[in-house]
């Protein structure tokens, strides 16, 4: 059966932030001779060079194993780590209230550029996925609230439109386009090269909010649901749910 793809662009640029355009080509190696890749392996790398912190940097304030400890013996936890809330009221929020963005500042610092560049000079979309995977946490997050713990559940409708030449700036941003009215939700996520004003890549995560205590399935926020456009995108994530439950039953 074929699926209707249907597009979140107009959305997501409705509510994406004006930003200053920065491109700048970069020299790409080409890694033709053995002589060439050996200059390049035994290159001194600077550590301290990139200083832009990253989707992926730390924001935790207990180390893991730490964590663990304390896990195994909460008395010995300070009162801030003990302290447990009550869970607030649901409240019903839109899609345009969990909208997040993030810039990759590839005109900018050529280090960072490093950080996601292949050996043949090319980017490498799995570390652009792995951001797109803390930006759709922070995205459930901010829809569901404080004291939930968010997980991966998914990952769907990966569509590959646009191939950049160089590497200009990219404007990773999405919001939840669909609630299940329990735990789940679809986070709508696009990449954007911002010098061309092109969608590099659309995808949908599907996150499972759980209670941090029980590790059981917990209630999210519902989602208002406005316009005739969001109408459509939500019936997407409708479609999406039901499809993913039917292929589970015939595996």
């Amino acid at each position: 059966m074929t699926m209707q793809r249907i597009p979140i662009h107009k959305t997501l640029s409705n509510v994406a932030i004006t930003r200053q355009l920065n491109c700048r080509v970069l020299p790409l190696p080409l890694l033709r001779s053995h002589a060439y890749r050996s200059q390049i392996h035994t290159a001194k790398r600077h550590a301290s060079a990139p200083a832009q912190p990253t989707l992926l940097s730390p924001k935790f304030t207990v180390p893991w194993l730490k964590a663990l400890a304390l896990r195994d013996h909460p008395s010995e936890a300070p009162p801030a780590v003990q302290e447990t809330k009550e869970k607030a009221p649901l409240t019903p929020r839109r899609m345009s209230d969990s909208y997040s963005s993030y810039v990759l500042e590839f005109g900018k610092d050529e280090w960072l550029v490093d950080s996601y560049v292949n050996s043949t000079g090319q980017l490498r979309l799995g570390t652009i996925f792995m951001d797109l995977d803390a930006l759709a946490g922070v995205i459930a997050y901010k829809h569901a609230g404080e004291g939930q713990t968010i997980v991966t559940a998914a990952v769907d409708r990966i569509s590959l439109l646009y191939h950049p030449t160089s590497f200009c700036d990219m404007e990773l941003r999405g919001m939840v386009t669909w609630t299940s009215g329990r735990s789940s939700m679809e986070i709508s996520l696009e990449v954007v090269a911002l010098e061309e004003n092109k969608t590099i890549l659309t995808c949908q995560f599907t996150m499972v909010a759980l209670d941090p205590a029980t590790k059981k399935a917990t209630v999210v926020n519902p989602l208002i649901v406005e316009t005739a456009e969001e109408n459509r995108i939500f019936a997407r994530g409708e479609g999406n749910f039901h499809r993913r439950i039917a292929t589970r039953h015939q595996g």
